[in-house]
């Protein structure tokens, strides 16, 4: 575990202070309440990344998932850029950097139900999630 290296808690901070912290090229960004990550679709995204700066699946109605996303090092001096004078969205960042957006049939293949991206907010999301569970026999 590693302290932010800006006090600003938003997730550009901590995927800032991961790309720092790591030596991979390929990073994979998820957040911690995505209980039905497809480690396909990851293996797919990394798989893409040497010629961007990162990959990052989008919706039909233009929707990033950022944080369902491979980063590379190549990002660090843009978020710190954006860090530094306080412009913390992440989705403005993207567009700074040269960015292979995943369209839903380029993950649709890997991930047909979408579960990868459900993630935890309510107690509605948990019963949804256990009965996916249940389902699948997890």
């Amino acid at each position: 575990m590693v302290t932010d290296n800006y006090r600003l808690k938003r997730p550009l901070t901590g995927i800032y202070t991961g790309l720092c912290c790591s030596r991979s090229k390929a990073n994979i960004v998820v957040t911690c309440d995505m209980p039905f990550l497809n480690t396909a679709l990851l293996e797919h995204m990394v798989k893409l990344s040497p010629a961007y700066d990162a990959i990052v699946p989008r919706w039909p109605n233009m929707q990033k998932e950022p944080l369902h996303a491979v980063y590379s090092l190549s990002c660090l001096q843009t978020m710190k850029k954006h860090l530094e004078t306080n412009r913390l969205s992440i989705i403005h960042v993207l567009k700074e950097m040269h960015v292979l957006h995943l369209n839903k049939r380029g993950f649709a293949e890997l991930d047909p139900q979408f579960y990868s991206f459900l993630n935890i907010n309510d107690q509605a999301d948990i019963d949804l999630a256990n009965k996916i569970a249940a389902e699948r026999k997890i």
